[in-house]
């Protein structure tokens, strides 16, 4: 993946910033070689090696990836449910090609199969693709949800579940990926 963020400015000269979240380091490449970066605030970042003592400003979607592929922190409990995990994930993959990072919306994603009137089945006969095939990243998980046309599959670790789903539900929720 590339440009996930996009740095907009440079904090002005002061005091550093007080942080509002744990911590997160990670190591960017580029086509120069490996960055070592700092993330201070939920959209703040330092890049200590090139720029000590600076602070830049980030879309709001850095401290999403942190949240998608860093180590879960110690006061986050390990066992979760599903949808909690979901309703956090840092990143959410479509269809192999689109990513959100916005917060909202991968929460509105969730609550919204969350309160789907589904039933749990067996999984079904039919083999056909998905219609709409979504990612969750939480804390190095993954967590799969793919819908088809009249049921949808859950894939969180080794656990497998699959429901019933209402005919225009798929549409539904294809609908609140491309709201506003």
């Amino acid at each position: 993946m590339s440009n996930l963020f996009a740095v907009q400015s440079m904090i002005q000269p002061g005091s550093p910033p007080l942080p509002d979240v744990e911590p997160v380091e990670f190591e960017l490449t580029t086509d120069q070689g490996v960055i070592r970066a700092r993330i201070i605030q939920r959209n703040i970042i330092q890049f200590e090696e090139i720029y000590p003592y600076e602070y830049f400003v980030a879309n709001s979607d850095v401290y999403q990836l942190a949240k998608a592929f860093m180590h879960r922190p110690l006061y986050i409990p390990a066992e979760q449910a599903t949808i909690l995990k979901m309703i956090d994930s840092g990143l959410v993959r479509m269809d192999d090609d689109i990513y959100l990072t916005h917060p909202g919306k991968i929460m509105a994603m969730a609550k919204a199969f969350y309160h789907l009137e589904n039933k749990v089945i067996g999984k079904p006969a039919d083999s056909s693709p998905p219609e709409l095939a979504l990612t969750f990243y939480y804390y190095g998980e993954e967590i799969k949800l793919h819908l088809y046309r009249n049921s949808a599959q859950l894939i969180d670790g080794e656990q497998e579940s699959w429901f019933a789903l209402q005919e225009g539900d798929t549409e539904f929720m294809k609908s609140i990926l491309y709201a506003g």
